[in-house]
């Protein structure tokens, strides 16, 4: 990771982010002093990369084939584990609209309830962070 910053940005700011089937984000401020985040291997941090991904969705779908295999007579609403699953995988809307059939099913489900304001708090600071853009970092 030095390497690549130091190729980027020679000695000055920068951050360098790899997301592919790993993930590791590294930076380096104007006063030198560097940080980093993940890139310590799928089974302890690695949020972002394809891995990590991958799996999300794979539980999610399962977890939905669980919860659509009742019957009539045993038929649960959706629960709210499917929600913070799209949550953090970055799919705050899905999790609005899966949060929403669920209270519709159960007007009372706290649990639906507490995802669906964390949802939709992640979908404003995801509209935020979109509008202002990468304006402190050196372009290259």
């Amino acid at each position: 990771m030095q390497i690549a910053l130091e190729a980027a940005f020679d000695n000055g700011p920068g951050v360098i982010v790899i997301a592919g089937t790993g993930s590791i984000a590294y930076g380096r401020d104007a006063n030198g002093n560097t940080a980093r985040a993940g890139g310590r291997g799928f089974a302890i941090s690695d949020e972002g990369s394809a891995h990590w991904i991958g799996r999300a969705a794979v539980g999610a779908v399962l977890r939905a084939a669980d919860l659509c295999a009742g019957t009539s007579e045993n038929f649960s609403p959706p629960d709210a584990t499917l929600a913070v699953a799209l949550l953090q995988a970055g799919q705050p809307e899905q999790a609005i609209a899966h949060c929403r059939r669920a209270l519709e099913l159960r007007p009372d489900y706290a649990e639906a309830r507490r995802v669906l304001e964390a949802a939709l708090l992640a979908k404003r600071q995801k509209a935020e962070a979109g509008a202002k853009g990468p304006a402190d970092l050196p372009a290259r």
